[in-house]
Formats: C-alpha cells, structure tokens, sequence
C-alpha cells in the first residue's frame, strides 16, 4: 500500500535521537569494515575530532600506526586489528549499508536490510532491491532502485524521509560509473532547479520542479561500493499532479522512454488503453487502474505538433504546453548539451485537468561533452532540438524566438553566468578532492581520475558558452 505516513521519530526500529554531546568513539551504524578492500569508512559528524587518539573502536579496539590529536576528511589513517592493517576514511556523508542474501538483478525486486547513518539519524528496515538502467546495466558499477517495505512478506510500502529528499518509499542509487567526475547529474538538476519553477507554484507551494539528491556512501554485504547519488523518484507526489477523481482524469505523468515517434513530436499513432506504452512514452500517472491507462490526450497533443497549420499552432501551443517550462528547458538542454534527453529521458506532465503539459528532465549524466555511455564529444558548436521546439523556433508563433532570446540573456546574468557555472563545478571538485572521493573510487574501481577529465569539461563549457552566446545574439 503507497503513501503510508512513517515517521522516522516514531520507528520501532533501530533509532538515535539528535546527539547533543560530540562522542569519543563511533556509534553504531556510522562506520562499515570492509575487509575485502582493508578499509573503514566512518562518518564522524558527531564525533569530537580534537583529541589524542591512539585507538578507535570499531566494535574491537583498533590501534593507530601513528597516535593523531584530530580526525580530518583531508586525511587517512592507518589502523590496525590483530595485525591486519586498514586504512580508516572519515566522511560527513551518510553511510548506507544494504545486505542481501540473493544476488540483485534487474527485475523483481529482492528483499534487503537497509541500514542508514547521517549525524543524528540511523535506522535499520527491509527494502526491495533491483539494479536499475539501459547502458548502466553493463558497468561494473550498478545503479539501484529501492523500495521501502515493512517486511519482507507483505511488502507494503512505507514512506521515509532523507535530508535533501522529500518523503516518499521509492529511491534511485545513482552509481554515476560513466562520469569519471561523479558530478554532471548532481550539477544539472541542481541547476534546473534554480532556474524553474513550476506554473502553478501558487497553488502548490511544495511541488518541486525537479528531483532532490545527496551523495551517500555505500556498502553491500560489507563491501565498498563507492559514492553514490541518492535521489527522489519522478511522480505524482513530488510534482504535487491533482489525483484522479472517479472517471475523471486531471494530473498526468508520462515518461519518455524509447524512441519511437512520439517522443520527439513527429508521430502520433493510435493506441490502445490496455498498454501502459505508446509512441516511446510509459503512463506512469494514472495507472493504477489495472489494463487501463489513459494516453487520449496526451495523443491529441502530440497530434496537435505534428499536424496542426501554422496559424493553429500559433493560436494553440500555449493551450498544450506551458511556454515558459518550454522555454527554460530548450536553453537548459542546450547548455548542458543533453543528447539523449529530448526524444528520451524526460517526463511529460499535467498539473490538473485544464492545465497544459509541461516537461521535467531526467537522467542527466550523458551531458557537459559527454555522452550517455561516459565517452567525451567535443562538439560545441550546434543546437539540440525536436519537432516540437522546431516548430516554435523556426515559425517564431508569438515573437517566441524574443522570448527565447530574452530568457538567455536574463540567465546569463543570474544562474547562466560564468561566475555561477563554473563556481559550482569547483566547488564540487573541491568538495570530492578534500574528502578523498576520487581516491576511494579508483580503490575499488580502478577508474582512474585526472585533472585532464576536469580540463575537458571546463574549456568545453566555456565554447560551449561562446557558441551560445552568439546563436542568441543573432
């Protein structure tokens, strides 16, 4: 059953309230031994960092090589157990630790223990499991999907709520293996949510333009996986989408999934209400009416773009679309150069029944010269489009191409500029570099990091920027 209210104050499992005093060892939870890869990653946000440290307990007592007065994200420190030497890691991001008994696979879910350190917060609960992605499935790194259950039996969904997110039962582990960087989609969708907002703000205060994210730690059946993205589900709940009432259909949600026409505006096929798929799209919203799903106006839109005249169109794509989510999304996916995210990789959805449709991005790691599989495309000098923004473009209904115009100047000066956009990829780098990130990552993924991949993606952005600059000026 979704949306069942669950509060983590009140959970019967394993639960710490808001630790006040700074401690002088690890608690529980907050640090994982790997054995395999002879390192601890402990998470010392409550701990008292400047004291004379000789031992650490980690369960047993470990004792350091070389006897430190504070304990730094900067640094290293090798301890050792019974004469085995590990090399301890402290981090301030939270530590998850999944075990599982079966080996997760793409589909079904599996059931897990889940366990979860973040300063002051740490619980223990089952969740399903199922590795998640297209190309990703072949990285030695896997991205995840995961549910929170109340138990292994019913699997009855229950809602939590992490710092960052909001609250809700289903996440993604986003291993971020193509992006040597482990940047572009953290920094893409922080940025789309600086820029828009959604058209009805006014009505639901709380909708979110887009997906919350944090960087997590993560260890299955003990072992080091790496860092990770954590990050919300698109869907009814955090678009705030008005539910269905009886037979009447007001919010809509659909992800674009393949590319078969419809997606990228250049095909409108018939379809039938017992498929959850037409033309590339999936229903998400409504759908969970089984054998029964709703695609008649999604498909009258879509008919719209592809066969309307050009005085229709110009009377009634305000009528489909709301211009300004097409507008910021346009120069969005032009900035970041996102490929595969205007016939694929984007969610199209309705506030409620009279509203126009609007769009959501998703998967953003194949961005900022790269593709969706990791490999660098320096190509900076062309304009990413479909059959939609095509025809707003080139027949200009409305003086759209002003707008256009006006809305790139206007960002270049606020969430566009050069100050703002490359701020935030030092500021990440910075962030990674201090916390030794990139020196975990290679540990147990032998995926080397250089100042050259940073190079790539900075003197790209900045012709990037050049280019775009001048298109709009023109």
């Amino acid at each position: 059953m979704k949306n069942i209210a669950f509060v983590l104050i009140l959970l019967s499992c394993t639960m710490a309230s808001s630790q006040k005093t700074l401690k002088d060892q690890p608690l529980p939870h907050s640090y994982v031994i790997d054995n395999t890869n002879g390192i601890i990653v402990w998470n010392t946000s409550e701990i008292s960092k400047t004291r004379e440290w000789s031992e650490i307990t980690f369960g047993d007592s470990f004792t350091l090589d070389i006897p430190t007065s504070e304990i730094s994200r900067k640094k290293t420190y090798k301890v050792t157990h019974h004469d085995v030497p590990y090399t301890v890691y402290s981090t301030s991001f939270p530590i998850l630790h999944i075990s599982v008994l079966d080996s997760i696979v793409n589909h079904p879910k599996i059931a897990a223990e889940f366990r979860y350190y973040d300063k002051d917060t740490t619980f223990v609960s089952t969740i399903g499991i199922e590795q998640r992605g297209n190309i990703s499935l072949t990285f030695p790194k896997k991205s995840y999907d995961i549910e929170f259950w109340t138990d292994a039996t019913s699997k009855e969904s229950k809602d939590l709520k992490f710092n960052g997110l909001r609250s809700d039962d289903d996440f993604v582990l986003d291993a971020m293996y193509n992006e040597p960087l482990r940047m572009r989609a953290n920094f893409s969708q922080q940025l789309w949510r600086k820029i828009h907002a959604p058209h009805y703000a006014d009505l639901e205060p709380n909708a979110k333009s887009g997906i919350g994210e944090q960087f997590v730690e993560v260890f299955l059946n003990n072992t080091y996986q790496g860092v990770y993205l954590m990050i919300d589900q698109v869907d009814r709940k955090l678009l705030k989408l008005k539910k269905k009432e009886q037979d009447l259909v007001r919010g809509e949600l659909y992800k674009a999934a393949q590319y078969k026409g419809a997606t990228e505006f250049k095909e409108a096929p018939e379809f039938k209400s017992s498929l959850p798929h037409w033309g590339g799209f999936r229903a998400e919203y409504p759908g969970e009416d089984a054998y029964v799903y709703y695609f008649d106006n999604l498909q009258k839109t879509t008919a719209f773009v592809v066969h309307a005249t050009k005085a229709e169109f110009a009377a009634n794509y305000t009528k489909h679309f709301n211009e300004q989510n097409l507008i910021d999304y346009y120069l969005f996916i032009n900035l970041l150069r996102g490929t595969d995210n205007l016939g694929k990789n984007y969610y199209l959805a309705k506030y409620d029944a009279d509203s126009p449709y609007f769009i959501v991005p998703w998967d953003l790691d194949g961005v900022l010269g790269t593709v969706i599989d990791g490999r660098e495309m320096n190509i900076t000098t062309d304009i990413l489009t479909n059959n939609l923004f095509s025809r707003l473009w080139e027949e200009n209904p409305n003086a759209y191409r002003n707008s256009v115009i006006t809305r790139w100047r206007d960002l270049r000066e606020s969430y566009f500029s050069d100050e703002a956009l490359f701020g935030a990829i030092d500021a990440h780098i910075n962030q990674f570099n201090e916390r030794l990130i990139f020196e975990r990552e290679v540990l147990v993924w032998q995926q080397e990091h250089s100042d050259e991949d940073l190079l790539f993606m900075t003197t790209w952005l900045q012709k990037r920027l050049i280019f775009l600059d001048r298109h709009f000026s023109e």
